[in-house]
């Protein structure tokens, strides 16, 4: 709240408090199995060190890969049933995930539509999920998405590798199986 008040008077008020020198990015940086987050400021957006890093999901052997996999797989699952799932084997060493993600995914499906929900969770060596505090709630993954596959088009113009621009002007319905 005290934050929210320091940028509304000076922006609203008018007020020389000191706004205007500030970073304009701050980040709250979230650890694992910690309630604590660790504020650091940032002057640009996406930050000045950012490696955008790809990684690959493999439908045959159930792994999320920094490399790519050697052949085409598909994995399948119930509308109704719990999805899919992949891993990635532990990370080497400590790693920063900052900013957004984006997935691509090639789907079917037995009906002219699909919402699909993907979420990125993060795992302890004794298979514990590892938890973050969120906005509202104390038990969240690290990212969470969802999108309508009839609403799949992009805007070329506005989209980026890691942040795809959905317009949801133009319904496109799937082509069953």
């Amino acid at each position: 709240m005290a934050l929210q008040k320091r940028f509304f008077d000076f922006y609203l008020k008018g007020e020389a408090n000191g706004w205007d020198e500030e970073p304009r990015v701050w980040l709250n940086l979230r650890r694992p199995f910690s309630p604590e987050f660790e504020l650091r400021k940032e002057n640009e957006w996406p930050l000045a060190g950012t490696r955008w890093t790809m990684l690959f999901l493999d439908a045959q052997s159930g792994r999320l890969d920094w490399r790519a996999p050697a052949s085409e797989g598909a994995a399948t699952f119930s509308a109704l049933g719990g999805g899919v799932r992949w891993m990635s084997p532990p990370l080497e060493e400590e790693t920063e995930i900052t900013g957004p993600m984006a997935l691509k995914l090639f789907v079917s499906s037995s009906t002219t539509d699909a919402d699909l929900f993907v979420t990125v969770q993060a795992f302890a060596p004794d298979g514990r999920e590892v938890e973050f505090q969120g906005t509202v709630d104390p038990h969240t993954p690290l990212a969470q998405g969802w999108l309508r596959a009839s609403h799949r088009k992009l805007d070329p113009a506005k989209s980026l590798p890691y942040r795809p621009y959905h317009t949801h002007d133009d319904k496109q319905p799937l082509t069953p199986d």
